[in-house]
């Protein structure tokens, strides 16, 4: 086989040898590149969310639709948006569980509004379109703590072990 020099543009690696081994190297290299990329844009992703819920809550707050601010409680506990930054859906939990359907259509109806005022605020390249969840994960995990604290439903591994104390010295 004819010794060739071969380079790896993305991070200027030069081999000096068979062509394949060359090729190879370069498609770690970019492989390596694309990896990196992907991790800054999760790292991205990440602080939009966290940008999207915090300058929501704040308009929240400014809202004026009835049905949304003398709901009493209404508070934005995750945002997924999509890769694209095309959509993004909101999670809100209200206080009052009666109340949630009427909160997320006020939330609904004033989504334009709130998606103009989040374009403003972030100048982000494209505004998500907003779409709005009950999200009762809160409700979920108090279930689940009272669920823990009823001692006919969780009994001890071995009841044998509750009478047994450690040995004085």
């Amino acid at each position: 086989r004819i010794l060739q020099t071969g380079t790896a543009a993305a991070n200027g690696i030069t081999y000096s040898g068979d062509a394949r081994i060359s090729e190879a190297l370069a498609g770690v290299a970019i492989d390596e590149a694309r990896l990196l990329n992907e991790v800054a844009f999760f790292a991205d992703k990440a602080d939009i969310n966290e940008e999207i819920q915090r300058e929501l809550a704040e308009q929240l707050r400014r809202l004026k639709d009835p049905r949304v601010s003398q709901t009493g409680m209404v508070s934005i506990t995750r945002v997924d948006t999509t890769g694209d930054l095309r959509y993004s859906k909101i999670y809100v939990s209200v206080l009052d569980k009666n109340q949630e359907k009427d909160v997320l259509k006020g939330l609904k109806s004033a989504s334009g509004f709130l998606r103009r005022e989040l374009g403003h605020a972030l100048q982000l390249r494209y505004t998500p379109e907003l779409q709005f969840i009950a999200d009762d994960s809160i409700a979920y995990g108090a279930h689940i703590l009272e669920v823990l604290r009823d001692p006919e439903k969780v009994k001890p591994v071995n009841p044998d072990n509750d009478a047994v104390l450690p040995e004085e010295e």
